[in-house]
């Protein structure tokens, strides 16, 4: 069965775009907690290290999710999730909460717990705090795949909707790596486009619960029309606003508040390597 490239670069760009403007202010949080460890190779070293071991343990998210994404169950409370990420966003706004951004001083090397050193207990703090950090993706991921072609791929061990998760998934983490303080200034440069993740969360989240609810029938007079044009409608969120800003110069800026979520992550760098004496 032939794979539709249009349909499996949208996805992925979709993907890629939740998980970097989502996961912005994660990746900062996790970047501090390296900073546990003393100014040096080691920060990295914890914070490459501890990525490397939430990657593993999503991909094993990412394949529970998507054999559990058979269930109706399933789909409903992960749908019924992303509502409610969505409707804590505005709500918060709504009430005049302040975005929350990671920064913490310098600290002193942490001890470690059972029995680890303390490179190894940060280590695995970063894996298990990513991995819940990840949960919305994972989730969103899977709804928005659910319904592309039954290809499989090495033998049948990898399906076509596995494969287009993990290259998102994949791309997003080295993205946050590499490319967080251009995140940075593109949010800040258009704001919106925070609160448009948030949208496509509840909108994905909304058409899971309708199509999957565990009391009522089905709703697929309004899911069925609205499948075909999730992913466009999607990119649109991301992509409409940034026409308008390109053409009108609207909505303002703001004066990089995303400022400390970029520091936190470049103090987790090491700093420059000075020459050896002769």
């Amino acid at each position: 069965m032939p794979i539709d490239l249009v349909q499996a670069t949208s996805i992925v760009v979709t993907l890629l775009l939740l998980e970097a403007v989502l996961s912005f202010d994660n990746a900062a949080i996790l970047a501090v907690m390296s900073r546990k460890l003393p100014p040096g190779a080691g920060r990295k070293r914890a914070l490459n290290y501890g990525l490397l071991i939430a990657y593993v343990l999503r991909i094993l998210a990412i394949l529970a999710a998507v054999v559990l994404a058979s269930t109706p169950w399933f789909l409903t409370v992960g749908g019924a999730y992303l509502v409610f990420l969505f409707m804590k966003h505005f709500l918060g706004m709504a009430g005049g909460k302040p975005h929350a951004h990671a920064t913490a001083p310098d600290q002193s090397a942490t001890k470690g717990f059972l029995g680890l050193s303390p490179l190894q207990s940060v280590v695995l703090q970063i894996g298990l705090v990513d991995l819940a950090f990840a949960l919305d993706q994972v989730v969103a991921a899977v709804a928005f795949t659910k319904n592309v072609e039954p290809v499989t791929f090495l033998g049948g061990l990898v399906t076509y909707q596995q494969a287009l998760i993990l290259v998102a998934a994949t791309a997003g983490l080295v993205s946050l790596r590499v490319l967080a303080p251009f995140i940075s200034r593109l949010m800040d440069w258009l704001p919106i486009l925070e609160h448009m993740a948030f949208v496509a969360v509840g909108f994905v989240g909304a058409l899971l619960v309708l199509e999957h609810p565990l009391v009522v029938p089905p709703l697929h007079v309004i899911t069925d029309p609205l499948e075909p044009v999730k992913i466009p409608v999607t990119l649109g969120l991301f992509a409409v606003p940034i026409f308008i800003k390109l053409v009108f110069k609207v909505p303002r800026g703001r004066s990089h508040v995303h400022a400390a979520s970029e520091k936190a992550i470049d103090a987790a760098q090491p700093g420059p390597h000075l020459p050896k004496k002769p």
